[in-house]
């Protein structure tokens, strides 16, 4: 869509549907990590496609539906309380942050952002309670 050529949009809307489809579980030691840094990515792209300049109608309704239910009964739940139990770097926690504000930016109504961001801002896991979440760039 950003290069007005269909076939990116085409090959970007296929990946998507494909994604949806197949992604059935993520598991293993990474995966809250794997989960935060990779799925925004395909939130992301899915607002590209039905949004950036008028959208593309090859990317269906039933489309994007499938991912938003892969982005809540698939990736979601692996991420939902960010980093614990595993109390990880605080890079876990950021990527986790990252999906549940990409993936609430296009579920309606936005309810994961609601009930996560907040309370991550003040999450004792992150970084074992070392970090600290600033709203203004550069304030300490």
């Amino acid at each position: 869509m950003i290069t007005r050529d269909n076939q990116y949009a085409a090959k970007s809307a296929g990946i998507l549907a494909e994604w949806a489809k197949t992604l059935k579980v993520i598991d293993g030691r990474d995966r809250i990590l794997g989960a935060g840094i990779n799925a925004y990515k395909y939130a992301s792209a899915a607002e590209i496609l039905r949004y950036y300049g008028g959208g593309y109608s090859g990317y269906s309704e039933a489309d994007f539906t499938a991912l938003q239910d892969m982005m809540l009964n698939v990736v979601y739940p692996v991420i939902q309380d960010a980093a614990v139990p595993m109390l990880a770097n605080g890079n876990w926690d950021a990527a986790a942050m990252i999906f549940i504000t990409a993936v609430s930016s296009m579920m309606c109504p936005p309810s994961i952002g609601q009930q996560k961001i907040l309370p991550l801002r003040h999450h004792a896991g992150c970084s074992r309670g070392q970090a600290k979440v600033c709203s203004t760039p550069g304030h300490p």
